[in-house]
């Protein structure tokens, strides 16, 4: 039923129904409804803000720590090389043993005179040789750059020294000196102040086998005391970048389950209590600063040997205040729009009120004007979170035209989004780059799926590398796909970081291969020998380029490992006893140990760890066999067996490589016989000629 009311038809039915109680607790759920769902986004939204700014800042404090840590780690490293040279010096360790079996009162030594005649022999030969071993000592100290240098005997006493008077530590020096006479590790003493700033001591066992040949012993202690003010003002340095201007650095060291910090200025202070979480790590987290006065992000980076006296960690510390404050302006913009949100909406729903007291066409006017308010409402709302978005976002039509575009996006091509709308992407990024960008566009539009891909752009002459996920768009009622979404990921950081680590690898990989050269010219020859074989072998196989690379890697650093090994048994021209060959074969441990915690991405250490491995499993270290051997560690494996034959040695002349595969081929049992058989086709060729010269005109093993 139905009547004119001024003009209007009006049916009774809707308006009775539209003024039903039960209608307008409904438009309160829905507004109350709004307005919770406003607040939760803004706390959403500054959740996921503030989790990607501390994952921002952890990446930079790593960054930071991880340079300071190496740069400490490698100073310790030159000390103990630089101790190496006196410690293993022949004359310092027969000097050492004889003092160690000295009876008397090292006392009687010290002040004894030589004579040509005297009932002490001993005491006079010992004594006469202090003075030239005083001077040695002397020009190390100074060439080497240290302070002072002692020789302290098992009796924890001091019997040669650069400096007349005795270290105010004495006493941890004679129970760190029990330590290193007990496990024969050095050890490194607190960072303490001296007199001319901070102060440290490094402890060395002196082994001798003079007296016994087949039970080496610890007969003395080396002291080195080393300034390192200088080293600790640059461990502890600001950071040069204005991201991390507000970043402080600290040392923490622990000795004996007590803890004490540097600062950059040099000032140490005791901690009450572990700084740490478990038992030598300091994760990146929230926590007390080590002074206990604020709040800061914090990450330490262990520095040394676990369980050596004492233990450093390099921290570094960001204030939680400085960060919150800069995220500060954010969380008030977001929960502004949430609030201006909610009162559009509630005022919105105070005029729907209102007109619930009119006549039913008022109704339905405000109805419709409600829906059209809280449309734009909507559309202001999610106009200003895509204002607040740093990411650029745009779409563009099913021809390529430009129909919006975020703020982020004008400002990254330098341009005022209202001239962007209506162009293409040649326009925008130029024509090379528009088309690589729409060879992503044509592939959402034939598949209707997400497409993502990694793009270098450059933006206002300068480079950036984004990750572009282009969505396509479909019509709500037709579900044709009517344009294209795009969102533009800056990773340029992301993937700089990840440049800089790869370039810490092949630097660590570089070290390492000259340290192996450095200590055994054979050895390194080998390596670069063996890489060849197995760099054309892989070639000629047709591996990829991951394969290619993992092999090379490995066949440098494949000799490391034996750097560790005793000279006398790799040089040894007869038999290996089998305690030899036992410790020979820990060279693939060695290796092990030595690459375990360098992040090549690839499976050089496993390639390394299998190389020795055989196909009858009769290989070491862990008698691996057939298919449980990879594809590198074949390749390694022919390749190091036939450069080691191949190669003249100073107990032989080079074997004749056909006679060198002719072996190969006789034990397939070891070794890969497609390999081999790849190997023997390169030797017909001139590659393979040229490896053979190699081979044969390599330098003899001495």
């Amino acid at each position: 039923m139905s009547e004119n009311v001024a003009g209007m038809t009006v049916d009774k039915k809707s308006v009775k129904m539209t003024s039903r109680p039960g209608l307008v607790w409904f438009g309160v759920i829905i507004i109350l409804s709004m307005v919770a769902a406003s607040f939760v986004a803004a706390y959403i939204h500054i959740g996921n803000y503030k989790s990607d700014q501390e994952k921002q800042l952890k990446q930079r404090v790593v960054l930071f720590t991880d340079g300071r840590a190496y740069s400490s780690g490698d100073w310790i490293k030159r000390i103990v090389e630089a101790a190496a040279v006196l410690i293993n010096s022949d004359t310092f360790k027969i000097f050492a043993a004889e003092v160690d079996q000295y009876q008397g009162n090292i006392i009687d030594l010290l002040i004894a005179t030589p004579k040509a005649d005297t009932s002490d022999s001993d005491s006079s030969q010992l004594s006469g040789q202090l003075p030239y071993l005083r001077s040695l000592l002397d020009d190390f100290v100074k060439l080497q750059g240290f302070n002072s240098a002692r020789i302290m005997n098992a009796k924890a006493q001091i019997y040669l020294s650069t400096d007349p008077s005795d270290p105010k530590n004495i006493v941890l020096l004679e129970k760190l000196a029990g330590e290193v006479l007990k496990d024969g590790k050095m050890r490194i003493s607190p960072i303490r102040k001296g007199e001319n700033g901070l102060m440290v001591d490094f402890l060395f066992p002196m082994v001798s086998d003079q007296f016994d040949n087949t039970h080496p012993k610890t007969v003395s202690i080396l002291i080195l005391t080393k300034d390192m003010g200088s080293k600790i003002s640059d461990w502890l340095a600001s950071s040069s970048y204005s991201e991390d201007k507000d970043m402080q650095t600290f040392l923490v060291q622990r000795y004996n389950n007590s803890f004490s910090f540097v600062n950059a200025k040099g000032d140490i202070s005791d901690l009450s209590s572990s700084p740490l979480t478990s038992d030598s790590l300091l994760p990146f987290e929230v926590r007390p600063n080590l002074y206990g006065t604020d709040k800061v992000y914090s990450l330490g980076q262990f520095v040394g040997e676990k369980d050596a006296a004492p233990e450093w960690w390099i921290v570094a510390e960001f204030s939680e205040k400085i960060f919150t404050t800069a995220i500060a302006q954010t969380v008030a913009t977001t929960y502004s729009m949430a609030g201006l949100f909610s009162l559009v909406v509630l005022f919105m729903g105070g005029m729907a009120w209102w007109w619930l007291i009119g006549s039913d066409q008022k109704k339905i006017a405000g109805q419709l004007s409600e829906l059209y308010n809280v449309i734009e409402t909507q559309k202001r709302l999610l106009d200003g979170i895509n204002a607040s978005i740093s990411d650029p976002i745009s779409f563009s039509d099913a021809n390529g035209i430009y129909r919006y575009v975020n703020p982020a996006f004008a400002k990254a091509v330098g341009r005022e989004p209202q001239t962007i709308i209506g162009l293409d992407a040649a326009a925008i990024f130029g024509f090379d780059t528009a088309k690589r960008l729409n060879v992503a566009d044509h592939q959402a539009l034939l598949t209707g799926e997400v497409i993502t891909t990694q793009e270098t752009l450059w933006l206002l002459s300068q480079r950036y590398y984004f990750q572009i996920s282009k969505s396509p768009l479909r019509d709500e009622n037709t579900r044709e796909i009517i344009g294209i979404v795009a969102v533009f990921r800056d990773i340029t950081k992301l993937l700089e970081a990840q440049e800089h680590s790869r370039r810490m690898v092949q630097q660590t990989i570089d070290a390492l291969v000259r340290a192996i050269e450095e200590s055994d010219t054979f050895l390194g020859g080998h390596s670069r020998l063996m890489g060849s074989v197995a760099s054309v072998v892989g070639k000629a196989m047709n591996l990829s380029e991951p394969d290619m690379a993992t092999i090379e890697a490995a066949a440098n650093l494949s000799q490391v490992g034996k750097m560790f090994v005793p000279r006398e048994i790799l040089t040894k021209q007869g038999a290996l006893t089998p305690e030899e060959k036992a410790r020979m074969e820990q060279h693939v441990e060695y290796a092990k140990e030595i690459l375990k915690d360098i992040e090549f991405d690839l499976p050089v250490v496993e390639a390394i760890y299998q190389m020795h491995e055989r196909l009858d499993g009769k290989g070491y270290p862990r008698g691996l066999n057939g298919g449980n051997i990879g594809i590198h560690a074949r390749i390694l494996a022919i390749a190091n067996t036939f450069t080691a034959m191949a190669r003249p040695r100073s107990y032989r002349s080079a074997i004749p490589v056909s006679d060198v595969i002719s072996f190969l081929e006789a034990h397939p049992e070891s070794y890969d016989i497609n390999i081999v058989s790849v190997l023997k086709d390169i030797l017909k060729t001139p590659t393979g000629e040229r490896i053979a010269q190699m081979m044969a005109t390599s330098k003899v093993n001495s």
